[in-house]
């Protein structure tokens, strides 16, 4: 039996720190974006300047290992020259490569009609000044620009809200009908991802801490080394899961739409 092609992981880097911490623990790539608009996680304290990027660019070359742009939002009428910029920097930073906007995410264009910012457009995914959260008689409610998106009773967790994984009444029923609000655990598909001919693994969370980087960047190393090395024997281990769900929103994962029917 020939040898099983081997999966590229792709890490994110929120800050210098995470990139280091993403390399250091294994990833083949590592992505980030330039603290302005051009990026999907346009958030304060986030993101690259001119003199991170090169060094991280620089860290990670020397090491054997690529980097990414995230020039993944849409530009604007008067802004356009930010966008053509940011790619001239990236051709002068040596980048690998660059990740541009899909069309197709259209969860991302829910955000922009409700509350008139999105990631697809100024790099912000619920604005903190669009979200009111209220104690009511049917329970914790929160609305994103006077949109109810989620209603939370009995002592259920409330995350951060988003359009995308808010609860909507569906025919007759309700329900996360977009995207649950946990986090995605693919691991337990490698081998069949390798199967099908998958060439890269992308791990989101430039906004999580480099300490999240690198426990999940480790995981998945190990995981991702071990079905190349024995793709017929290959099997999560426990360790693996629990280190994961103890990262994961509300300490819970889900396959998402591949443990059941798509609706």
């Amino acid at each position: 039996m020939p040898p099983a092609a081997r999966v590229e992981l792709v890490c994110p880097a929120g800050t210098l720190p995470a990139l280091k911490a993403a390399v250091d623990h294994g990833a083949d790539c590592v992505y980030f974006g330039f603290r302005n608009e051009t990026n999907a996680r346009n958030f304060g304290g986030l993101n690259f300047d001119a003199r991170a990027a090169a060094e991280g660019v620089r860290y990670a070359h020397a090491r054997g290992r690529k980097v990414l742009l995230a020039l993944n939002t849409y530009a604007q009428p008067g802004w356009f020259e930010r966008w053509t910029g940011a790619l001239n920097a990236a051709a002068d930073l040596g980048v690998d490569a660059v990740m541009l906007a899909d069309p197709g995410l259209m969860r991302c264009a829910l955000s922009s009609y409700t509350t008139g910012e999105g990631p697809n457009t100024v790099g912000v995914c619920s604005p903190a000044k669009a979200v009111r959260w209220q104690e009511t008689g049917a329970g914790l409610e929160v609305r994103l620009n006077g949109v109810l998106l989620h209603r939370f009773t009995g002592g259920e967790k409330a995350g951060y809200p988003t359009l995308c994984k808010g609860r909507y009444a569906v025919r007759d029923d309700t329900y996360h009908a977009i995207e649950e609000p946990t986090s995605l655990n693919t691991l337990e598909l490698l081998p069949e991802l390798v199967r099908i001919g998958v060439a890269a693994v992308k791990i989101e969370g430039r906004q999580r801490s480099p300490a999240y980087v690198a426990s999940v960047t480790r995981v998945w190393r190990a995981a991702i080394d071990a079905c190349t090395a024995a793709p017929s024997r290959f099997a999560v281990r426990d360790a693996w899961m629990d280190e994961l769900a103890s990262l994961s929103e509300g300490r819970q994962t889900t396959l998402g739409a591949y443990h059941r029917p798509w609706r």
